[in-house]
């Protein structure tokens, strides 16, 4: 099969990374898949950039908010359709549509040409604006008055209901089959302008063998980390200062962490550690970590990983510690409930709930055997249900589907 991925992006960011993964697997399958991005960050020559100038995308981008419509005048999204790389395709997988490069009026013809699956990463779709609602509903109902006009991708004015009812008569007229990669966000498609199309449930998947437990001692004696000491690792861009990873909670939970022998490894970020932090915590920031075998060997060096991630649909980082038979400690948020089970594989609060939140540390802190069992069993369910293989087995088993109708 031919099959072409379309996203914003081919390296940063879990949507990115994941189309990216899939279409090199793919590729070892004996598939032709490539990438078709707004902004191509790489070299690869299976990663094609949607317009033949970044700088006239940009310049683009930016006339289009100045003049309040959002991605609405990118013209090179409607030749598509035209280009020979696209005709001679079998499959076209939609990503992330948002981030200023793609014209959802181009949606319908393009659709139409070529048997089409749009995996949703996020809630953009649904929404007036926002990739993630948190706790409104409008978008049930058409959104307007929108609380937060600040929410990825922002907007200067609230024309959020004129957008729903764009995007609603868009893909009215548009055929494509949905993928979600969590129950959590397949229930709200089935309830919003999306409801109508048929909606399959493909979890995210991770490469088991990269990351994978390894030696504590001789991985932190490699990464120059402390030996006698309980590590608890976050990971996010910009680290613990990105606030919907939850940031400003963590810090507070690391404020009332009175213990001994603790190091906090902020990973994402070269940030100091923060003044409020007054207790005996030892902070280790790292910056952004591209290479995979370098991140994997992180997870493999550390108790447990902290993830209070305020919206998430299937993360990937949760799969990738969890591989690595580190515990997770999580809020209860979007899909990582249907990862992480309560006191199984590690430790769901109650969202926003900082106690909470610093009970379920405190209890695997306190511990070991509670610890080595969980990391054991997140071990156990990657490699059952979230492993690269199972995802692109069921994407190809889909993919095979729509091609015989």
């Amino acid at each position: 099969m031919y099959i072409v991925h379309i996203n914003t992006l081919e390296s940063a960011g879990g949507a990115a990374k994941l189309a990216y993964r899939l279409k090199d697997c793919l590729n070892e399958r004996g598939h032709k898949s490539w990438m078709l991005v707004g902004n191509k960050q790489s070299k690869n020559p299976s990663v094609k950039q949607l317009s033949r100038n970044k700088y006239f995308q940009l310049g683009t981008s930016i006339l289009s908010k100045a003049i309040l419509l959002p991605d609405l005048i990118f013209l090179s999204s409607f030749r598509i359709k035209n280009r020979s790389d696209v005709l001679n395709t079998d499959i076209i997988n939609l990503h992330n549509l948002h981030g200023g490069y793609f014209n959802l009026l181009a949606l319908p013809k393009l659709t139409k040409l070529k048997p089409t699956v749009y995996t949703l990463h996020d809630m953009w779709a649904l929404t007036g604006h926002c990739a993630h609602s948190f706790s409104c509903e409008k978008w049930q109902t058409g959104c307007g008055n929108c609380p937060d006009l600040k929410i990825y991708p922002s907007l200067r004015y609230d024309r959020t209901n004129w957008l729903w009812s764009l995007k609603k008569g868009i893909f009215k007229k548009s055929e494509f089959t949905v993928v979600t990669p969590s129950k959590w966000l397949k229930n709200k498609v089935e309830k919003s302008i999306l409801g109508d199309k048929k909606v399959y449930l493909i979890y995210n998947g991770i490469d088991h063998r990269i990351f994978h437990p390894m030696n504590k001692r001789d991985v932190r004696k490699k990464l120059n980390l402390p030996l006698d000491k309980t590590i608890l690792m976050f990971s996010a861009h910009y680290g613990i200062k990105n606030y919907w990873k939850g940031g400003d909670y963590l810090l507070e939970a690391l404020r009332k962490l009175n213990r001994e022998n603790l190091v906090f490894l902020n990973v994402g970020s070269s940030g100091k550690p923060d003044k409020k932090i007054k207790n005996s915590i030892e902070w280790i920031s790292i910056p952004y970590v591209e290479d995979e075998t370098t991140m994997a060997e992180y997870y493999a060096a550390s108790d447990l990983f902290l993830y209070p991630s305020l919206a998430d649909n299937c993360p990937l980082v949760v799969l990738e510690a969890m591989a690595s038979e580190t515990p997770v400690i999580a809020f209860e948020t979007g899909g990582i409930p249907e990862l992480v089970t309560h006191m199984d594989t590690g430790y769901i609060a109650k969202y926003k709930n900082i106690d909470d939140f610093l009970n379920g540390i405190n209890l695997f802190l306190d511990d070991g055997d509670l610890r080595k069992k969980a990391g054991s069993s997140a071990r156990m369910t990657v490699e059952g249900h979230f492993t690269l293989d199972k995802m692109v087995d069921l994407y190809e088993q889909l993919y095979h589907s729509l091609l015989m109708k």
